[in-house]
């Protein structure tokens, strides 16, 4: 399974959701009852688990787990792509 929906589940979970429930295609309000403010709560986990920002008005595409999980897997490939190369030294 892809880290990043496993990711997205573990958040979840955080947030009192059973993860047997999860899957992606899951819709965050109508099948788990998430309002703005959980959705907001979810995002602003996600954007510290993955160090990025994910602007307001993207928001509103951002209607299942499967959305979500697409599109961290986007922005983290762009962001990948553009960034140097850094080694870690032992």
């Amino acid at each position: 399974m892809d880290t990043i929906y496993l990711d997205i589940i573990d958040l979840m979970q955080t947030q009192g959701v059973d993860p047997a429930i999860i899957t992606p295609e899951t819709h965050f309000s109508r099948d788990i009852g998430y309002d703005s403010l959980d959705m907001t709560e979810l995002l602003i986990l996600l954007e510290r688990r993955f160090n990025l920002a994910i602007p307001d008005r993207e928001y509103d595409q951002l209607r299942t787990v499967g959305d979500v999980a697409h599109y961290l897997a986007k922005r983290l490939e762009s962001s990948a792509a553009h960034q140097p190369l850094t080694y870690l030294l032992l």
